[in-house]
């Protein structure tokens, strides 16, 4: 729908296209990258929180991690999503590159080669800064600088911002969901405290 919305009108048109021209593959084209991809921005994100969460308080210190540990903590969430983001990025150029181009590959396996012989090792960063660099998804012969701005022209400023936006929404909040779900699973199991939404360690100044 975002690439091109002639031929995706909508949600349900769109997937009748899918269907009608790739089959029920066509749907799972790309699962290995996002998996993959998604696995490793969920555990460096909730990671490298907790790293982050831990080393910010040390640095301010008992009295000052209590009183600002809002602060601190966001400082650590937003650390942590850089790293985070950076893990998901090689993996999300080839999936986008394989869902995207037709022909280009058929999954991972072909795929990550093909994309580093064509981008080289930084193309699979080029997600970091998305903007000015969107057109990089894409390859001149099968979306060349005309076409991209007419694109831009036709969908508007309200459709860049809105279209594909309710599967967006399913896709990433599913993910977030089952990354979240893991990830205090994975702290009850070991002992860690306290769970997501629980309460935070007392600081050694109020236990006195």
């Amino acid at each position: 729908m975002q690439i091109d919305p002639a031929k995706y009108k909508s949600i349900s048109s769109g997937f009748g296209v899918l269907l009608r021209e790739q089959g029920i593959k066509g749907l799972s084209k790309g699962w290995v990258p996002t998996l993959l991809g998604f696995s490793a921005q969920g555990a460096c994100k909730f990671g490298f929180y907790e790293f982050f969460k831990k080393y910010y308080s040390d640095l301010a210190g008992p009295e000052y991690a209590s009183k600002y540990k809002t602060l601190i903590y966001l400082a650590g969430s937003a650390s942590a999503e850089v790293i985070a983001d950076a893990a998901l990025c090689p993996m999300e150029a080839v999936k986008v590159r394989v869902q995207t181009q037709p022909g280009f590959a058929r999954g991972l396996s072909d795929g990550l080669s093909k994309f580093l012989n064509a981008e080289g090792f930084g193309g699979l960063f080029k997600g970091i800064v998305p903007l000015g660099k969107t057109y990089s998804l894409y390859n001149d012969e099968m979306c060349s600088k005309p076409l991209q701005l007419g694109a831009v022209k036709k969908m508007g400023l309200w459709g860049l911002f809105t279209r594909g936006l309710p599967l967006r929404i399913v896709m990433i909040g599913t993910l977030t969901g089952a990354q979240w779900g893991i990830y205090d699973a994975f702290k009850v199991f070991v002992g860690l405290k306290p769970t997501t939404g629980g309460g935070g360690p007392i600081p050694a100044s109020a236990k006195k």
